[in-house]
């Protein structure tokens, strides 16, 4: 009987042994992601790729079978170590992210099996050149206007994703100079020291920087050249008219037939009342035969004020952005109403955004463009028409007249201009 039993144990020592050498569990690696900088020199370690296999005593191999056609990266196949091995392809300008297969095999002497993964390696920009100022040196003709273009600092980066800032860094203690950030387009700020009399070149210290987190910037020393001009008188004509010598009206709707010319109030308005539709719209002109026809017009600004003493409500509502239109036939302060408001041009209107606070002002509001055709054609100009963008309820804007009683609050219009000889 013990010989018996032996020899059974003896026949299933193989069936124990074959089952021991089973290779039960592909290894488990799933999708995973690093980083690294561009320009890392060859051997710099981005990271281990992770593997685990459920079968005890196996030995992991790791391999990049896809995503690696220029060999810049390669893996150490005993532990996983993922690795910088060629850097000239490694550039972000170029490629931002790699996307490798990495398989890995548990190198089971008789049923070897595997798994794959995509491994992704994002490059991180490194900052590597800072931006270039080219030389310039500007030549403007003397008594030049307030804004205007002098000319433009070019700048580049060899880095073309980046984007570029200009600053004035330094300058003469007037501030004659205004720099466009984005566009690098310098211009007059202060028209005072732009006299060939006194100075016959200016210059100003620009610095240009880009937008990386590590900033790098260039400075240069702008020129700008004085032409002597045969001398034009510049003129500013600043217009504040009171009820006696302001001309403004406004028309409403509701009450077609109805003259508001003496009210303190211009308001423009797109309300319900009653559930019927009433909008208002403003008229304006100012008294501008003290200037010939013959000047040049360099720039003109209206400012408008929030009534603080209005009838209507004591704060602007609503998306309330509206228009500033030419007026081209002629209309009576004390006569107007909405059915005989007159005629109007969107040739150079001026778009205003709506309000940002509920009691704001609107204070130099460029209309350089309408005054000029005010100037041009003069027989069809009749001063301005204002109204809302949209007509539609609810939206109101409360401004003040030339009837208001408080001076600073009248409209007011502030002409640049230049004699022409």
């Amino acid at each position: 009987m013990k010989t018996l039993n032996f020899a059974f144990g003896i026949l299933l020592i193989p069936l124990f042994l074959h089952s021991c050498n089973k290779n039960e569990f592909a290894p488990e690696m799933v999708d995973q992601e690093f980083t690294v900088e561009e320009n890392c020199p060859g051997g710099t370690i981005i990271g281990k790729v992770e593997a685990s296999d459920r079968d005890e005593g196996q030995v992991l191999a790791f391999e990049i079978i896809d995503g690696n056609e220029d060999d810049v990266f390669e893996i150490d196949p005993s532990c996983g170590n993922l690795l910088i091995s060629d850097p000239a392809n490694l550039d972000y300008e170029n490629q931002t992210e790699f996307l490798l297969t990495v398989v890995v095999s548990d190198g089971h002497n008789k049923d070897p099996l595997e798994s794959a993964a995509r491994i992704r390696i994002g490059v991180k920009d490194v900052n590597e050149y800072a931006p270039e100022i080219e030389s310039s040196v500007f030549t403007i003709d003397e008594n030049p206007y307030r804004g205007q273009e002098i000319g433009v600092v070019i700048a580049s980066d060899k880095e073309s994703h980046q984007s570029l800032y200009y600053q004035i860094a330094g300058q003469n203690d007037r501030g004659y100079f205004h720099l466009d950030s984005l566009s690098g387009s310098l211009s007059v700020l202060d028209t005072a020291g732009f006299d060939y009399e006194v100075n016959q070149s200016l210059s100003v210290l620009i610095r240009v920087s880009d937008n990386h987190t590590n900033s790098l910037s260039d400075t240069s020393t702008i020129t700008v050249q004085l032409n002597n001009v045969p001398e034009l008188q510049h003129l500013t004509l600043s217009l504040q008219p009171d009820g006696d010598r302001g001309k403004d009206a406004i028309v409403g709707m509701i009450v077609p037939d109805n003259n508001y010319g003496s009210t303190p109030d211009l308001h423009l308005y797109a309300w319900t009342q009653g559930g019927i539709l009433n909008v208002n719209r403003i008229m304006m002109d100012f008294d501008l035969s003290s200037m010939s026809s013959d000047v040049q017009i360099d720039s003109a600004f209206l400012s408008l004020y929030f009534n603080t003493t209005s009838a209507y409500g004591d704060q602007h509502e609503g998306e309330n952005s509206f228009l500033i239109q030419r007026i081209t036939s002629d209309w009576i302060e004390s006569e107007v109403t909405w059915r005989t408001q007159p005629s109007t041009t969107d040739k150079n209107q001026v778009f205003v955004e709506g309000t940002g606070l509920p009691t704001q002002d609107y204070t130099d509001m460029d209309i350089t463009g309408l005054l000029r055709d005010m100037f041009e054609d003069g027989s069809n100009s009749f001063g301005m028409l204002l109204r809302l963008n949209n007509e539609a309820p609810y939206r109101k804007m409360l401004l003040a007249s030339s009837d208001h009683p408080l001076e600073a609050l009248r409209p007011k219009l502030d002409i640049y201009y230049t004699t022409i000889d």
